[in-house]
């Protein structure tokens, strides 16, 4: 795909983990609870963050523990929700998030999730962030993200060449490609800039302020 300006987005479709929410820590905790519960050793966390896959079940497997998966994310989700309620773990909002939204949804663009996270966990956290006024939909729960995008671009009757898809990892930039809207890494969460660049994304940016100029939102300051 040809690069658009980032000025004629009409529809930005984001990620959450790592994008909006840095949970990295206790989704790390959730995924030793489960290694230590079948009798594997922790990784520390920077053992663990280059091996991070779209899905709990995922990374489970990738250890060797070929089990259900929809059983291995349920448990991720009730470790999870335990794991977010002690304070040193906390998923937390990035600092440039809330008024990089304010300022997306001040120009016009339509403002969707689609996320791996369940749909109850984005509402939760959003509405903790107070960001979730300024978004239009969540799709959560997304085992193919590239089918939700396409999705989204069909419901609202968008230019899949003014629709940006932001993520953080490999594979938001293969889901973006597959779906053959713009792709927009975020080098803020799971993956590394030089990580995502191996995977050629239209776009690269190391926090949400520097799209929020490329899309032409005013800072803060000039507003």
């Amino acid at each position: 795909m040809e690069c658009i300006d980032l000025n004629e987005t009409q529809l930005a479709i984001f990620d959450w983990s790592g994008v909006v929410s840095d949970d990295r820590r206790p989704v790390y905790e959730s995924n030793m609870r489960m290694l230590e519960r079948r009798g594997q050793a922790r990784m520390t966390f920077d053992e663990w963050l280059p091996l991070t896959t779209p899905t709990a079940a995922d990374f489970i497997a990738s250890q060797g523990y070929l089990e259900n998966i929809t059983n291995l994310n349920k448990e991720h989700s009730a470790h999870f929700l335990r794991i977010r309620e002690e304070d040193e773990l906390h998923p937390f909002i990035y600092p440039d998030a809330a008024e990089f939204f304010r300022g997306l949804s001040r120009r016009g663009t339509t403002i969707i999730v689609v996320s791996s996270h369940p749909t109850d966990h984005l509402l939760k956290e959003a509405t903790e962030y107070g960001v979730n006024q300024y978004v239009q939909h969540f799709v959560g729960s997304a085992s193919d993200k590239a089918v939700e995008i396409e999705s989204v671009v069909k419901n609202y009757g968008m230019e899949r060449a003014r629709t940006i898809y932001v993520g953080d990892t490999v594979y938001d930039v293969q889901a973006a490609r597959k779906a053959r809207v713009v792709s927009v890494a975020m080098a803020t969460g799971y993956h590394t800039a030089d990580r995502l660049m191996t995977e050629n994304p239209d776009y690269l940016f190391d926090n949400l302020a520097e799209l929020g100029e490329a899309l032409g939102i005013p800072s803060p300051a000039t507003v």
